[in-house]
């Protein structure tokens, strides 16, 4: 079955669910200065607005993008429009006057008193220069001015959109939406009561020279947010898939930044699951409704209920016009996209080897391209001997014998770590067990048949997250590559049974979400979610990609 699906005729919403914990802090404030709340499932629970949290994405937009492609929400346009005149006409004597007379003829309400829109206005740098070139050409147009104004829109404008009260033809809908955050579990609010000390007082004066309180919670919260792909493509065009990427880490590394220097409360997330739908957006908070309840931590009972819920959701609801994954179609969202060669990009789905890991590799060398899972593993793998070899570590590398394979030693080591301290499978994470396992694999074959030296041990390795999704998609889907050699191999995969045998699981991956997080790939609905690397999931080895 090969279909083909065109970008522009299809829905396609990148959902992004996140928990994250927060130590004592007061990130989000109402107006007498306290945390922000709300009651949700009948209890009290913290939250942070949806403009706080999309306030702290736009600034960190400004890492991710060039400056010419994130707009201004300023009441000060006459200025950003003035600056381009006189960038294109450095003698224009009446630049802010004609600034403020282009904006009117685009349909934008200005203040002459005080030189500035009546209302703050998001407004492009590409649209104030265009703007500007209308001025300087001498053209009178007030069409041409308005239609200045529609196009050429900034990464955050496409993604947040505008309104303009005085012309609504002027208005971008938004292609993101921002949940507001609210803790999973209920929460009671604290103070802090605080003096300050005058550095200049007396000696003998031992009063405050300032008394004060300040309100505070701590909280793991449930945060969503949701862009809609084919929206996004309307207003940008080939900058689509740069910029939903640029969206995903925005969310997931951004934080609002209330009360930061008081409390120093920056954290990243504990947790990340992403899905790619053609059907609607989905909203995950149903799984926190019935507030989680803890005395030893709330993270780990937050990331359970959500996945119990996912399920519960995409087992119930989820059609064959649902997608959760994304290498399906033209649309290769690089969203955790390790491992998908993404056609007319740079990215091949492959890494160069280096000397160090091609002493590691089975049937590659340096300066071979191979798969990006493949290269992964090997870091693992040379990062995992550094740690046993280490003086203050000194446990045995896995090396097959003549009596035993490697697999067999691997399991062993691992056994022998865990009994050796107070059995607790903890231990096994000196081994790297998911890359280990994948790295020292080796298939069996009928008497009389030898193994071709490609599938030996050292060759098969933990696939990326974006290896697996293709896996998800072809296993779950079926063939719908366009390119009749890469429809063919999985095709006879699939014909062959290789693809059949996946469980409805989780499967880890080789790619990193963060220091302490992994991809999975849930072969359920293809979602696929950043876990604790020291938790148990399954694997699944492939010799080549």
């Amino acid at each position: 079955m090969r279909r083909k699906r065109k970008m522009d005729e299809k829905r396609l919403y990148v959902d992004l669910h996140v928990v994250q914990t927060v130590p004592p802090s007061c990130i989000n404030r109402d107006d007498t200065g306290s945390p922000k709340t709300a009651v949700y499932g009948g209890t009290t629970r913290a939250r942070v607005s949806s403009q706080a949290w999309k306030k702290a994405m736009r600034e960190y937009f400004s890492q991710l993008f060039h400056e010419q492609n994130i707009g201004s929400r300023t009441k000060k346009v006459i200025e950003m429009v003035a600056k381009e005149i006189r960038l294109q006409a450095p003698d224009e004597a009446d630049a802010e006057k004609k600034a403020a007379e282009a904006l009117k003829n685009a349909g934008i309400k200005i203040n002459d008193k005080k030189g500035e829109s009546d209302a703050l206005l998001f407004m492009s740098k590409g649209q104030a220069k265009a703007l500007a070139q209308l001025v300087v050409s001498g053209n009178t147009d007030k069409k041409a001015y308005k239609e200045a104004m529609q196009k050429e829109p900034s990464y955050d404008m496409a993604l947040f959109g505008r309104m303009v009260a005085s012309d609504p033809s002027l208005n971008y809908d938004a292609a993101a939406q921002v949940a507001h955050s609210i803790s999973t579990h209920t929460i009671h609010n604290e103070y802090d009561y605080f003096t300050a000390v005058d550095d200049c007082s007396q000696e003998d004066n031992a009063g405050a020279g300032h008394l004060g309180t300040v309100e505070f919670n701590s909280f793991t919260m449930y945060r969503y947010a949701t862009v809609n792909v084919m929206e996004l493509y309307r207003h940008l065009g080939k900058d689509t898939a740069e910029v939903v990427e640029g969206f995903i880490k925005a969310f997931i590394c951004s934080m609002p930044t209330g009360k930061q220097n008081t409390f120093a409360n920056r954290t990243l997330p504990d947790a990340v699951y992403i899905t790619v739908r053609k059907d609607q957006p989905l909203n995950l908070c149903g799984a926190f409704e019935r507030p989680i309840l803890s005395n030893c931590g709330y993270v780990d009972k937050s990331v359970e209920a959500m996945t119990a819920y996912a399920k519960k959701v995409y087992d119930n609801y989820v059609d064959e016009n649902t997608i959760d994954g994304f290498v399906n179609s033209d649309v290769k969202t690089a969203a955790v996209g390790d491992g998908i060669a993404a056609p007319g990009t740079t990215n091949t789905g492959k890494e160069e080897l280096t000397a160090d890991l091609a002493i590691l590799s089975g049937a590659y060398k340096k300066g071979d391209e191979v798969p990006i899972g493949l290269a992964k593993t090997l870091k693992i793998i040379q990062h995992r001997n550094k740690i046993l070899e280490d003086s203050g570590v000194n446990l045995p590398i896995p090396e097959a014998t003549d009596l035993y394979t490697e697999q067999a030693m691997l399991t062993q080591y691992i056994n022998n770590i865990i009994a050796n301290n107070e059995n607790l499978s903890k231990y096994q994470q000196f081994y790297y067990p998911a890359a280990s396992k994948c790295y020292a694999y080796q298939p069996t074959v009928k008497a009389g048949e030898e193994l071709a030296n490609k599938f030996k041990y050292h060759n098969w390795y933990l696939p990326s997250v974006g290896e697996l999704m293709r896996m998800y998609w072809h296993a779950r889907q079926g063939v719908n590559y366009d390119d009749d050699k890469i429809g063919a191999i999985f095709q006879k995969a699939i014909d062959a049974g290789i693809l059949n045998d996946f469980s409805n699981s989780w499967y880890w991956s080789s790619s990193e979400s963060s220091q302490n997080l992994s991809w999975l790939v849930y072969f359920s609905n293809g979602g696929f979610y950043g876990y604790y690397k020291y938790y148990s999931g399954m694997v699944r080895a492939v010799a080549a990609f």
